[in-house]
């Protein structure tokens, strides 16, 4: 993959043999932001942002990385993941990283669980397309709210982020109160959504693990430093949702205090945001609130069936000879005009034969499909549920 242009993306350096400790102390020293921690190989992390520059392999670009550097004139990206390995006494070949710019595999872990909570009302819940054949959505409702789950087919791959948002999300457009808050948990992360008329309108995301923030020690002292830090890791880790939620829960100083705490603490975030407690409920499956389940629909299947019946009722008719007359009637008189030519006929007379001639060769085609439908209905054994 290529880059033609300077693109600034989040990222993680990883330093084979070298503790989250080391990583931290040389991050300090070098006037780096960001959070540091240890990986999932148990490796020395730094996660912050970086920048692209010029047209490359980004994939073998170690080299050309360049990281933020915030100092007391402000910030600039001018420190290179080689400064950065070399003072861990490592070359920049031996550093690993991973990109945030493209969306990786979003398929959520064992265990997700996600529920939308919205003012009841009579909706659509019904999960309808191919590619969610086989699964089914539960609704249940407490005290004026309808607490809404979806579930993939058996047998199915876990899905990804990003299926488990479009099924639920969408229900917010589909009449009623389009306003609602949507939960969604696995053993990564957890995300609390504001969504309405099918768009989410704002989110906060709470990882399992959370790095602690690294930077030198004296921009604290340095107002403007202190401030631009302050944004980088908000860009990276969102510590708060000030401006969104807004409308949700009586008392907005609760609700920031919610969503400010870290790890998560889901009853607080969903008693500041006003939603019931069943939430938590339905969230860990542990919920016995009557169940309304909505099975899948395939949208072809039905416009397949329907359009059985409309043959098999076509078929059924008592003047079929004279259907058919007629309709061959029709098409001889569209041939004849279009024998003639316009020049022979009036324009209004020569449009109207044609018009005739095209109904009756698509009713003619209908009686033809009817017919030997009901043909091979009717040859065909009786099945055991039909006797």
């Amino acid at each position: 993959m290529f880059r033609s242009r300077d693109q600034v993306e989040l990222m993680q350096l990883s330093f084979p043999g070298c503790s989250a400790e080391q990583v931290a102390g040389v991050v300090r020293t070098l006037g780096g932001v960001g959070r540091v921690g240890t990986d999932a190989k148990g490796r020395g992390a730094f996660f912050t942002v970086g920048e692209v520059s010029g047209r490359h392999d980004v994939e073998t670009a170690r080299a050309r990385w360049q990281l933020v550097r915030v100092g007391r004139d402000g910030y600039a990206f001018d420190l290179a993941v080689p400064e950065l390995a070399d003072h861990l006494g490592l070359a920049a070949s031996d550093v690993a990283f991973q990109r945030f710019e493209v969306e990786a595999d979003d398929t959520l872990a064992e265990g997700w669980r996600a529920v939308l909570v919205l003012p009841a009302h009579e909706r659509e819940y019904r999960p309808v397309g191919k590619e969610v054949a086989g699964s089914h959505m539960e609704v249940r409702e407490a005290h004026g709210w309808h607490l809404v789950t979806w579930s993939p087919a058996p047998g199915t791959p876990r899905p990804s982020e990003d299926l488990v948002l479009e099924e639920l999300i969408v229900r917010t457009r589909l009449g009623g109160p389009d306003r609602g808050i949507l939960l969604l948990a696995d053993a990564g992360h957890t995300t609390v959504l504001d969504v309405a008329a099918g768009d989410v309108e704002g989110d906060r995301h709470w990882p399992a693990d959370l790095w602690p923030m690294v930077h030198a020690d004296d921009l604290d002292d340095i107002e403007p430093a202190r401030e631009l830090v302050a944004d980088i890791v908000a860009g990276l880790i969102p510590q708060h949702a000030d401006e969104l939620f807004t409308t949700w829960g009586p008392d907005p100083v609760r609700r920031r205090a919610a969503f400010r705490g870290h790890p998560v603490d889901l009853p607080e975030v969903v008693a500041a945001l006003g939603l019931p407690p069943e939430t938590l409920e339905v969230l860990a499956g542990t919920s016995d609130l009557p169940v309304e389940r909505h099975e899948a629909t395939d949208l072809r299947g039905a416009m397949r069936e329907a359009r059985g019946t409309m043959l098999d009722e076509t078929a059924a008719s008592r003047f079929f000879s004279v259907e058919l007359l007629s309709n061959l009637s029709g098409i001889v008189i569209a041939v004849v005009v279009l024998l003639l030519g316009r020049d022979t006929v009036p324009t209004w007379m020569w449009w109207a034969g044609i018009g005739i001639g095209v109904v009756s060769a698509v009713a003619f085609a209908t009686q033809v499909a009817a017919w030997r439908r009901r043909s091979q209905v009717e040859g065909r054994p009786a099945r055991a549920s039909d006797r």
